[in-house]
Parts: structure tokens; C-alpha cells; sequence
């Protein structure tokens, strides 16, 4: 097994699905993305082991992919994400925003 050659490629051609985007400001900053249902989701898998293919691998890693999507990424669940749009809760007090040379405050807004 060791010594072999072996090469995967996946490519996602199509991710589509009705989403909830949540910005949440209490009790931390933190947004989320969920499908509300399972996505439709097209993905090309071409794998190689020592030259050959292995169509039996392409299907495996399809379907692999289709679960970690379902269990994590589709309603009720929700993975809780700080970057770009907030900083990490124990990064907030280091962080000095300038814009033009000027430093920016702490504020809110209200999107409605």
C-alpha cells in the first residue's frame, strides 16, 4: 500500500438550494448558513490509484460528501461561523479599524 500512487479530484459543477442566512449579535457575533432542505448537488469525482480508475471511490466520496452536507449544513443544524464578517470573540478587544488613517468606533445598525 505504501509507495503507491493515488490522486483524487473533486469538483463541485452545481450547489443550489434555498438558504437561511442568520447575523446574530447576541449573546456572541457569530452568522450562519443552512439549506432549508437538502441541496441539489452535482459534484464530479475522478480518482486514481496507480494509474487506474476507481469508480467504486468516486461514489463513496459522492456520497460523503451528500451526508456531511445533510448533517451539518441543513436545517435544524447550523454551523456557527465568525469570519469575515465578525472577529473571533477573544480576538474583539485587539482589533484597531482605521479608514483613511482615522480610527473607526463601535457602532449598530438596523437593517429592516
Amino acid at each position: 500500500m505504501f509507495g503507491r500512487t493515488a490522486m483524487v479530484t473533486v469538483t463541485f459543477v452545481e450547489l443550489s438550494g434555498r438558504m437561511r442566512l442568520a447575523l446574530r449579535r447576541t449573546p456572541a457575533h457569530y452568522y450562519s448558513l443552512s439549506f432549508y432542505e437538502d441541496p441539489k448537488l452535482v459534484v464530479e469525482v475522478d480518482s486514481l490509484f496507480e494509474g487506474r480508475s476507481v469508480p467504486q471511490l468516486n461514489a463513496l466520496i459522492v456520497n460523503q460528501i451528500r451526508r456531511s452536507i445533510r448533517k451539518k449544513h441543513t436545517l435544524p443544524a447550523e454551523k456557527k461561523r465568525y469570519k469575515p464578517f465578525f472577529p473571533l470573540p477573544n480576538d474583539i478587544a485587539d482589533i484597531n479599524l482605521e479608514l483613511s488613517g482615522k480610527p473607526l468606533h463601535a457602532g449598530s445598525t438596523r437593517v429592516t
